[in-house]
This record gives C-alpha cells, structure tokens and sequence, in this order.
C-alpha cells in the first residue's frame, strides 16, 4: 500500500494532491480522516491512499 499526505498548512504540497487527483484514478471515498476527504486508487497494481 502506497500512502500519500497532504497539509492543509503547506501551499506546495495541496497543489501536488491537486495534481495527483488530476493526472491519477483515485476515487473520493465516503471516510474521513480528522474530517478531510480520503481517496483510493490503484497504481501499477498497488492500493494507494491520498
């Protein structure tokens, strides 16, 4: 499993969740996680997290 994290707090690392969105197939699930969206996604044949 593949997890990637974004801050709310850090400017660059929200544009490159934005851009991960963008270019990858990860879909918005119906969890939170401390009330922020969790999406799923496979890639190269591995779940991966955002």
């Amino acid at each position: 499993m593949i997890l990637l994290v974004a801050s709310q707090k850090d400017i660059a690392s929200l544009n490159i969740k934005q851009q991960i969105l963008r270019h990858y197939p990860f879909n918005k699930t119906t969890e939170t996680f401390q009330q922020n969206p969790i999406y799923t996604g496979f890639i190269n044949a591995k779940k991966s997290l955002l």
